[in-house]
């Protein structure tokens, strides 16, 4: 189950290279389609996260209620997990220390839901819970239906408690661990909602790829709405999170890309240098 990759980050200076030298950076991201919220935390280091208003799909900024006391700043490096195409920095949970939850907020650009039969979400990021004490996670609002690294464990909790855990303490990564997330509804109605995780899967590639969910929640006669998402800390400080996207529909709407091997780059140029002379010759 743990991903095994060397981890590579990209930089936006590193994209226009790869752009430049073969478009491999534009292959790789057309390769799946756009979430409808994406944050990649591309701010200046070392600034407070609240009132910064980057990413796509959301329609205010960073709105953090502690912002006094600095709860959430901008780090650098971001965090990293095998050839999964990132940008951008990271957040980190700085403070206080004194005890309770912790959480910044960020309105979407619209409200989504699974009412409808067949109807799914989905929600990935990155995360370094930094502690084996630690308690962090992405909740969606204002259902708080959350997922979270929780003592070592990975949990899915809602306003009625926990719902579901199971130990990940063998599995945990330094620099970045990937959780994926899938709400969903076989048909409408007063069904039972199922909320489905799988943690630093091998393949991302596609929700078949995913293979059996490390984690697996039901809730009986629960309908599921959001227009909002959480980032949520316990006073346990240098947690670290990243790469939040969302999306409604399927897996694919994640826009999970990978970054090309050097053999596929090496290629991608030849082939570049080979238009390149046809076009002359012509």
């Amino acid at each position: 189950m743990t991903q095994t990759t060397s981890p590579t980050r990209i930089t936006r200076r590193a994209c226009g290279f790869v752009a430049a030298a073969g478009l491999a950076a534009g292959i790789a991201s057309t390769a799946a389609a756009a979430p409808i919220a994406y944050e990649g935390f591309d701010y200046t280091a070392g600034g407070d996260l609240s009132g910064l208003s980057g990413g796509t799909g959301f329609d205010e900024a960073w709105n953090d209620p502690g912002a006094g006391d600095n709860n959430y700043v901008v780090t650098t490096p971001g965090l990293t997990y095998g050839n999964l195409l990132v940008s951008g920095n990271a957040v980190t949970y700085s403070g206080p220390s004194n005890g309770g939850n912790y959480q910044t907020t960020r309105s979407l650009s619209g409200s989504f839901n699974t009412f409808a039969e067949g109807s799914q979400n989905w929600l990935a990021f990155l995360i370094d819970p930094a502690s084996s004490v630690a308690d962090a996670g992405v909740s969606f609002g204002p259902n708080s239906l959350k997922v979270e690294i929780n003592n070592s464990n990975l949990d899915i909790s809602s306003f009625g408690g926990n719902l579901a855990s199971v130990d990940i303490s063998g599995d945990l990564l330094d620099g970045g661990n990937l959780v994926i997330a899938k709400v969903s509804k076989t048909y409408a109605g007063a069904a039972p909602l199922t909320t489905e995780v799988w943690f630093n899967p091998t393949d991302f590639s596609s929700e078949v790829a995913l293979g059996t969910p490390t984690l697996t929640a039901v809730q009986n006669g629960t309908n599921f709405a959001y227009d909002f998402i959480n980032i949520q800390s316990n006073f346990f400080l240098g947690q670290v999170i990243d790469e939040i996207r969302v999306a409604n529909d399927s897996f694919e709407g994640l826009g999970l890309a990978v970054i090309p091997e050097p053999a596929s780059l090496a290629l991608l140029g030849l082939g570049g240098f080979a238009m390149l002379g046809r076009r002359r010759k012509a």
